[in-house]
């Protein structure tokens, strides 16, 4: 329920606050005083788009404040308030700011809020019917919704919705992999030969180093030979080798150790010396008895640096790049091959989505074939209760030929019957103003039960009617607000005559500019607004002494 709404600078509005009542509310006032303006304001208040259009002119901002009390939230709604960090108890206090340079923001219970949370429960705190909104509520696609609200299948639909996106998205999967086949093949052509041609060299990581240093001994085996079989005779072999002349030396210091002790280190140094000429002489030997010049052998080594070069200059420059290039041929490789497998999940992925959404949409339209009678039923007793003595209300159900539909097996459409004798025919052929304003003021009227309790706004719910099927809406209108709370724009008495509360919205210049203002108006007030609603600019007592007959009726 709306308890009370502030608006400061929006339109002409400068600053107007009102605290509605339970029961029905209506808002009157002479043609173009601004009374759609206060509609207008609840939208905008529970998200609606807005442009800096909306502000009063020459002003940096405008704001808009409602107070709601709550009376039905969803507990994944109170989660998303609490998320946002805004504590719901009996109300919540929606404010929303826009400012002149375009910035819009909303505040619930003086926490920052985003629009999409707020667009969420606005089904939840109002109901909405203006005067644009008949075409849309008959338009494609929005019968079939609202069959579904009054189904209670929203979560049916919701199921059918996500099976056919998963749906087309894995048909588009499909066709992407049929499309890239040919590029696929091209490039798994291409990465096999890679592959083979890496692998019959069969590269070994340091493998180049070690053959390079090879190939150097072998192309220098002769010299290397006789380089160490001199270096082995000088130290080991001749009859003045080098070791024989240490020997010789340190037999005659061991002689001087005997006489003078002061030689002792120096025999030490000196067979140290003598020792290790002799292991250099050891290793020269078989340095030189393992040197083995062989012309094959350095040619296989010729020859296999020589593929390794290609593969390095190919896919190199170093075999260890080689090898990580073979790595990720071979896993592009696996990759590409694992099309195949791929292909056959996305099939069998869209053989389970098309066997669910079967399923799901079965369910659905059983759903709606139930409540399509249903809502025939209630519509027409409606529509008999608002003058439609014999108007008759109907659904019908039409198979789509899409597969998957999103919104399931069938599409809706709403056909009535206004007159004796006829056959129901679409809403839009045949009903004039008033009577699509009473169809309209029929589906709301029953779409309020299904949807508990909640504001009904209905901006001029009255075009096109007056007489005695404006006093048998306002009695619709009236019992309505028995059950709910009803806000209702009205330009005809014999609705405002029913009023639990009254508003009367006056435009008025003051100091140069266009203000607009919104009183409640009290019994006597009420009277004279009737009868002006009657008379016209001239107010006469028979038009004063017709509007408390009708308050008083």
């Amino acid at each position: 329920m709306l308890r009370f709404l502030r608006v400061a600078n929006i339109a002409v509005i400068e600053n107007v606050e009102v605290e509605f009542e339970p029961g029905l509310n209506l808002l009157t006032g002479e043609t173009g005083s601004g009374k759609s303006l206060i509609v207008d304001a609840v939208t905008l208040l529970l998200g609606e788009r807005a442009g800096v259009d909306v502000l009063r002119s020459r002003e940096a901002k405008g704001y808009i404040e409602g107070v709601f009390r709550i009376e039905e939230l969803p507990e994944e709604l109170r989660a998303r308030f609490q998320e946002a960090g805004v504590e719901v108890g009996e109300e919540i206090i929606f404010r929303r700011e826009i400012t002149a340079a375009g910035r819009s923001r909303i505040f619930a219970n003086d926490r920052l809020v985003t629009q999409a949370l707020v667009r969420a429960v606005r089904p939840y705190l109002v109901d909405v019917y203006s005067q644009g909104e008949a075409p849309m509520v008959l338009a494609a696609g929005a019968p079939l919704r609202l069959l579904d609200s009054f189904a209670q299948a929203e979560d049916v639909r919701r199921r059918v919705e996500e099976l056919a996106r998963a749906y087309r998205e894995t048909e588009r999967a499909l066709e992407e992999l049929a499309r890239a086949e040919a590029e696929r093949l091209r490039l798994l052509d291409i990465y096999q030969f890679q592959i083979r041609e890496i692998e019959r060299v069969r590269p070994v990581l340091g493998e180049d180093e070690e053959l390079g240093r090879e190939r150097a001994l072998l192309a220098n085996a002769e010299r290397l030979f006789h380089l160490a079989q001199e270096a082995y005779a000088e130290l080991y072999e001749d009859e003045h080798s080098v070791l024989r002349a240490l020997s010789r030396t340190c037999r005659r210091l061991e002689q001087l150790r005997e006489v003078d002790e002061r030689v002792g280190s120096s025999v030490e140094l000196l067979e140290r010396a003598r020792i290790c000429v002799e292991e250099v002489a050891y290793f020269l030997r078989e340095y030189r008895e393992a040197i083995r010049f062989s012309p094959e052998r350095l040619a296989e080594v010729e020859a296999r640096l020589a593929e390794l070069e290609r593969v390095k200059r190919k896919y190199g420059p170093t075999l260890r790049e080689v090898l990580e290039t073979w790595a990720n041929l071979k896993a592009r490789y696996e990759e590409l091959s694992g099309a195949d497998l791929r292909r056959e999940q996305l099939e069998h992925r869209r053989r389970q989505l098309e066997d669910e959404y079967r399923h799901a949409a079965a369910e659905l339209s059983r759903r709606r074939q139930q409540a399509a009678r249903a809502l025939e039923r209630a519509v027409t007793a409606e529509l008999r209760e608002l003058a439609f003595e014999r108007g008759r209300f109907q659904v019908v159900l039409q198979p789509v030929e899409e597969f998957p539909s999103p919104e399931g097996a069938e599409r809706a459409e709403f056909l009535v019957a206004v007159n004796v004798g006829e056959e129901p025919r679409p809403v839009a052929k045949v009903a004039s103003g008033g009577e699509l304003s009473r169809l309209m003021l029929a589906l709301k009227t029953v779409a309020a039960r299904w949807r508990g309790p909640r504001t009904l706004i209905f901006d001029e719910i009255d075009a096109g009617i007056g007489g005695r099927v404006a006093e048998i809406v306002g009695e619709r209108l009236r019992r309505l607000g028995e059950r709910y709370q009803v806000l209702c724009v009205t330009h005809q008495p014999q609705i405002a005559r029913f009023a639990d509360a009254h508003y009367r919205v006056v435009k008025e210049a003051v100091g140069g500019r266009t203000r607009v203002r919104v009183e409640r108006l009290s019994e006597a007030e009420r009277v004279e607004e009737l009868a002006r609603m009657l008379g016209g600019r001239e107010i006469t007592e028979t038009a004063r002494r017709h509007a408390r007959e009708l308050i008083g009726g």
